[in-house]
């Protein structure tokens, strides 16, 4: 198991409004626990875990290797096809030499259930994000097909195929989210990203307010916002999250796709906004803000070159 440590106070306070110690900042005042996963690659709790007397450096991950949640409710792991190589590269998980799909870091069911179930009178609000290192527009999908980076789909989006989310590169140097509604009817929205080959920020909304499809790189982000759109009538509750190369979109061999897989993923998490009620930019900032200062602080201590999220 993961380390842990124990404080101990001579004094009892009856304030149960009071937070209690978390392990990452995104968690603090979540309302009704409203983050329901996090992987964080650059945290030896989080990956490659396990008790921290002893524990090895972080590398290539195994298949099946579990990635602990730093919000502590269900774990996620590395799926990888047989032959295939997923290396530990500047602190994050590298897709790049992949000549198969299906290799990814995934997130458990239970985040996709509990955004599927009801809350508060809402279900279906959420926010998806993911902290990657994009690849170079020379390397961006020049494919008539999607190469997502991440999706909650075991298949294209169809009848008896759910989908929760997916984020993928489009031909040309964008990137387009797809929802689906119904079927093999999708919300799409698109973003163009400020810059490439360098790390990003990718998240995806729906709130009350409407949908939110936002990049940033360095001091730039870039909003679609669309229209709420209509809830998913097709079950996704029994569906992981793959933050990857999944085996939804992407071709068989990577035909067409194969510079698309030059990327890394460093830090997903998925919040159910039904219960946070939390505004997803205002937490995204935050978020961002804090990882900047991890890459600073490792900087510092590297005599100017950061170890993760790079």
């Amino acid at each position: 198991m993961p380390s842990a440590f124990t404080l101990r106070s001579p004094n009892v306070s009856a304030d149960a409004s009071l937070q209690t110690l978390r392990r990452d900042p995104l968690l603090t005042g979540v309302a009704n626990s409203g983050v329901r996963f996090i992987a964080d690659t650059c945290f030896p709790w989080s990956y490659p875990g396990g008790a921290q007397a002893g524990r090895a450096a972080a590398a290539a991950p195994a298949d099946q290797a579990v990635i602990y949640d730093v919000s502590e409710n269900a774990n996620g792991k590395i799926v990888k096809v047989g032959g295939q190589t997923i290396s530990y590269a500047g602190g994050g998980f590298d897709f790049s030499a992949l000549t198969e799909r299906g290799s990814y870091l995934e997130a458990p069911a239970s985040v996709a259930a509990d955004i599927w179930a009801t809350y508060g009178g809402a279900s279906q609000r959420f926010m998806v994000c993911g902290y990657f290192k994009l690849p170079s527009l020379a390397n961006w999908n020049t494919s008539g097909n999607a190469a997502p980076l991440l999706s909650f789909a075991t298949l294209n989006a169809g009848v008896g195929n759910p989908d929760m989310i997916t984020i993928a590169q489009t031909n040309g140097g964008g990137l387009m989210s797809f929802r689906q509604t119904g079927g093999a009817t999708l919300a799409y929205t698109s973003v163009t990203p400020p810059a490439y080959d360098a790390l990003a920020q990718v998240a995806f909304w729906r709130n009350a307010s409407g949908v939110g499809l936002t990049v940033k790189v360095g001091a730039t982000r870039v909003t679609t916002l669309d229209a709420v759109g209509t809830a998913n009538t097709e079950n996704f509750s029994g569906q992981t999250g793959r933050f990857g190369v999944g085996t939804a979109y992407w071709q068989p061999s990577l035909t067409g796709q194969t510079n698309a897989r030059n990327f890394r993923v460093f830090r997903p998490f998925v919040e159910n906004l039904a219960r946070s009620g939390r505004d997803p930019l205002t937490v995204l900032d935050a978020d961002w803000a804090r990882v900047q200062a991890r890459i600073a602080a490792s900087a510092a201590a590297n005599g100017g070159t950061s170890l993760i999220f790079v």
